[in-house]
């Protein structure tokens, strides 16, 4: 993964703030300092740790193909990458930025057993069902034409689908 201060900047202005800063100034207001309320059980910990270890799995994959394969871009709409990226992660999944960091959201939920930190998701998923096929696909689509048109059949938006073949035929893929 080639690190780039664009990346970096992106990094911190998004995922890092979402993940890390929001939900701790939630947790910390809805708590009135105290996060650690309620006892945390073994099985809260065995699925956070599941939940976390497989956003940031997601997340990290995601930034690697994209600064890898996306001549100079990052994963934030303000820096998009040059190139319609359709291998790695995206070769299973449209939006694994998405699904990586509800993964974590989803994790901190767990951990803390918070109804305020459960409404951070709900208002995140919420938020992307209507940004990505208002906002980001028709932009997408007028970007990569029929590349994506195409690519946005043969891979689902939000829920990877793992397979034993590439549906992706990098033939048709914008370069």
């Amino acid at each position: 993964m080639k690190t780039t201060p664009q990346l970096v900047k992106a990094f911190i202005i998004a995922p890092l703030k979402i993940m890390v800063i929001i939900p701790g100034i939630i947790l910390w207001i809805s708590s009135n300092g105290n996060i650690f309320q309620k006892p945390i059980s073994g099985m809260n910990i065995i699925a956070w740790s599941a939940c976390i270890v497989i956003g940031i799995y997601i997340i990290f994959r995601s930034v690697s193909d994209l600064t890898n394969h996306g001549k100079d871009g990052t994963p934030v709409p303000w820096d998009p990458p040059e190139n319609l990226i359709v291998n790695g992660i995206y070769n299973t999944v449209r939006n694994p930025m998405v699904s990586g960091i509800s993964f974590v959201l989803l994790g901190e939920v767990i951990f803390f057993s918070s109804s305020s930190l459960l409404f951070l998701l709900t208002f995140w998923i919420l938020g992307n069902l209507i940004y990505t096929p208002l906002v980001e696909e028709p932009e997408l689509e007028k970007r990569f034409g029929d590349s994506y048109l195409q690519y946005k059949r043969n891979v689902p938006r939000w829920v990877p689908v793992l397979r034993t073949e590439n549906k992706i035929n990098e033939r048709w893929v914008t370069k």
